[in-house]
């Protein structure tokens, strides 16, 4: 596959991420597609989806 080839990094990374537009594709360790998004701000967007995933492990149920 295409994206295979792109730049990839971890959440824990989101820091080195780019503040600017584009795409970008959220997969797990097996290279199984979990989402595939558009953002102004890659880095800000992921920035608030690694919080929104942090509030929902802490999340007893």
């Amino acid at each position: 596959m295409e994206w295979k080839k792109w730049q990839h990094t971890s959440f824990k990374l989101k820091d080195c991420l780019p503040s600017y537009s584009g795409i970008y594709i959220v997969a797990d360790k097996d290279d199984c597609v979990w989402y595939v998004g558009q953002a102004k701000d890659i880095q800000l967007r992921m920035t608030m989806t690694y919080c929104k995933i942090q509030q929902l492990k802490n999340t007893e149920v």
